[in-house]
């Protein structure tokens, strides 16, 4: 709110705000395929994810009330991955430096995501400002695969054992990884439990009215 005041306040035409795929995805078992149109169940999400539809809710009642004066348009990424600018990292990049050093005691075999570029993520916010019909739309920004924890380190094992990294793809438990030292590993046993309760989320408009092409996640 801090920021879209700012921009208000300064004659700033138009908004484009970062939210997050956990404010659509989660308690998704009467709709298994969410859209832009969908909210995340507060009563069934991690603090995380709540945060992040509290947040967006803020920005669309903000929006709402000063439409006459200035545009907002909303991006919801999924777990956004790849090359960064700064040593400082996110939890995205945390979990495999967790892994690559062995900090992470293993794999967590019910753990899916839907990951995404963060090129890709910046395209798409460029896009959603300069797009034409693009004013008071969500936009989902995944490359509508999901893949799963041990795909992902599968894929590491064949990239980076050339190079002498040792990739740990033990099966192991939510407690081992809750006892473990690594905040990222944490992070996620917290969003698998609520597995059972996530969504799976459609990139059409994406497509259509964006038209993004997404990295494939090998890539990525």
């Amino acid at each position: 709110l801090n920021v879209l005041e700012a921009a208000l306040e300064k004659g700033a035409k138009k908004v484009v705000v970062t939210s997050s795929g956990t404010a659509i995805m989660f308690g998704g078992a009467d709709k298994p395929v969410k859209n832009e149109d969908d909210w995340s169940d507060e009563s069934k999400c991690p603090p995380y994810p709540k945060s992040k539809v509290k947040a967006e809710r803020a920005a669309w009642k903000f929006y709402e009330d000063h439409k006459d004066k200035i545009e907002v348009t909303v991006v919801n990424p999924g777990l956004v991955m790849g090359p960064v600018f700064t040593k400082h990292e996110n939890s995205s990049e945390s979990l495999f430096s967790d892994i690559l050093t062995g900090v992470l005691p293993g794999v967590l075999e019910e753990a899916k995501w839907g990951p995404v570029d963060v090129r890709d993520v910046a395209e798409a916010h460029y896009r959603a400002m300069f797009y034409e019909g693009t004013n008071g739309k969500r936009y989902i920004c995944v490359p509508g695969e999901s893949t799963t924890m041990i795909d992902m380190l599968q894929t590491l094992k064949k990239e980076l054992a050339q190079d002498g990294s040792k990739i740990n793809d033990k099966i192991t438990t939510p407690e081992e990884i809750m006892a473990s030292e690594s905040q990222a590993g944490k992070r996620m046993v917290l969003m698998s439990k609520n597995r059972g309760s996530i969504a799976k989320m459609s990139n059409e408009r994406s497509l259509q009215e964006l038209k993004m092409v997404y990295t494939p996640i090998n890539q990525t």
